[in-house]
């Protein structure tokens, strides 16, 4: 057996001793560190998430050792890989955006070319609408026409029927029995008319309830009016039917409700309703005007059909 030999060192040994096992220390640390950094620089290449535990793993150093001297270049590698996952999806955002923008430069240019073919269409219809309304108004212009021949056809055919079938003795004034009733020889003279040939023929083409229907008229019409020829007056009766005393009548009287044609105007200048004249509007079921509602209707018509009372209520409420 050997025998130990305790050596016993001087204090300048000593030091030189420490001295030496501090610089091996610093020599193994700094190796350590170097190789270190390589790796992570390699971690960052290969795409690997930088960390302790990685760095130990593929340095063979220890976890202690990565964690108390390269904890800053673990995380400034971390922070490095984090802005540069940040630029790549910056990069491809931008990429993105710029299809996206090309994607929806063409899909304008399609919606415009659409918009420009539904304004010429919308163009089309409203010019095809205003044909519409002239029909409707050349229809209404027609039916009012119809509705006056319908009249004259009565009235002929109630002519037809009370025909005289032959010669019957005629009155003393010229006036038939069978056409004209006593009461009606009465009011002739108490009138003071002269019956004259022209006027008997009128009266004997009329029927009885017409001759005093127009007696009536002339004789409310001698009580404001100073009438020259009463005779020519109650011929122009007869033949009227009274529809040009009831005409004149409704023109007298004004045919529109109430605050029609204020509301109308402000209406048509607001741009609510289409400007109709009001004598073109159609009536509604209470014999009150209709107008046009400046809206798309439910069939694809430009406009709306309404009351002029309900849309009266509506442009009060589109207002406010």
């Amino acid at each position: 057996m050997k025998r130990q030999i305790n050596r016993v060192w001087d204090e300048a040994e000593r030091k030189k001793h420490g001295q030496q096992v501090r610089d091996r220390f610093a020599r193994d640390r700094a190796e350590k560190l170097s190789y270190a950094k390589v790796a992570i620089d390699e971690l960052i290449g290969q795409g690997i998430t930088v960390s302790q535990n990685e760095v130990a793993r593929k340095t063979g150093i220890s976890v202690g050792f990565v964690n108390k001297h390269l904890r800053g270049e673990v995380e400034q590698a971390r922070q490095r890989q984090r802005q540069m996952s940040q630029k790549h999806r910056t990069a491809v955002s931008v990429t993105s955006l710029e299809k996206d923008n090309e994607r929806l430069k063409a899909s304008n240019r399609r919606l415009q070319l659409e918009l420009d073919k539904h304004r010429q269409i919308n163009k089309e219809l409203l010019a095809q609408v205003s044909k519409i309304v002239d029909l409707e108004d050349e229809v209404e212009l027609l039916r009012s026409q119809n509705r006056e021949l319908l009249a004259v056809w009565k009235v002929n055919q109630e002519k037809v029927v009370n025909l005289p079938t032959g010669n019957q003795p005629a009155h003393k004034n010229g006036v038939r029995k069978d056409n004209f009733s006593v009461l009606i020889q009465t009011e002739l003279e108490a009138l003071g008319i002269q019956l004259t040939s022209t006027l008997r023929k009128t009266m004997e083409a009329a029927h009885e309830e017409t001759v005093v229907r127009a007696i009536e008229a002339l004789k409310a019409a001698l009580e404001k009016n100073d009438i020259r020829s009463p005779g020519g007056w109650l011929k122009r009766a007869i033949e009227g039917g009274w529809s040009q005393n009831e005409r004149r009548q409704r023109q007298e009287k004004d045919p529109y409700p109430e605050g029609f044609k204020e509301w109308y105007e402000q209406a048509v200048k607001a741009n609510f309703v289409l400007d109709i004249p009001i004598e073109h509007l159609n009536l509604d079921e209470r014999n009150e005007p209709k107008v046009k509602i400046n809206q798309p209707g439910i069939f694809g018509a430009p406009y709306r059909d309404l009351s002029w009372r309900e849309a009266k209520i509506e442009m009060l409420n589109f207002h406010n």
